[in-house]
Parts: structure tokens; sequence; C-alpha cells
């Protein structure tokens, strides 16, 4: 069995979640944010770790050291998924 991947329950009940979200006309926005959210989560945590699945040392010293390296982006990111939102209830709005 070592060409088959496993793979965990609780991937396969998101992913038909995912699916059924998809399926939905008004929820397929919700599906799409999902997915992106889960990518970019996952690449961060890759990053954060090394080969042998430890963290990074200095990501914990970077952060500590110059709390803005950190502090900025996580804030023009939450800002920018508020602003998103606000703009998206806006256009519902204007379409009803």
């Amino acid at each position: 069995m070592m060409g088959m991947m496993m793979v965990r329950p609780r991937c396969v009940l998101l992913l038909m979640l995912l699916l059924l979200l998809l399926l939905h006309r008004r929820w397929r926005w919700l599906a799409v944010t999902m997915v992106l959210l889960l990518m970019v989560l996952r690449l961060l945590l890759r990053l954060m770790m090394d080969a042998h699945g430890r963290w990074w040392w200095w990501w914990w010293t970077m952060a500590a050291s110059s709390s803005s390296s950190f502090v900025l982006p996580a804030t023009a990111t939450i800002a920018t998924l508020i602003a998103g939102t606000r703009y998206r209830n806006r256009m519902v709005m204007v379409v009803r």
C-alpha cells in the first residue's frame, strides 16, 4: 500500500462540506474563500517548519525581536478581509 495515499476522515468531511457549498449557488463564495484560506494556512505552516517537521527557531526570534515584521502583514490581511466583506455586503444590497 505504498502507492496509495492515506486520507484522514476530517479531511474527507471538510472536502464534502466544501463540495456541498460549491454546489449551492448562494454559498459558493464561502467555499471559495475557505479553500483559499486553507491554502494560505498550509503554505504558512510549511514555511514555519523545517524538513523534519520542527518549528524553525528563527520564526519566534524574528516575531519577538521586530514585531513589525509579523504585525504589519497580519494587520494588512485582516484589514483587506474586512474591506472585502464590507464591499461585498454593499454590492449585495445594491443588487437586491
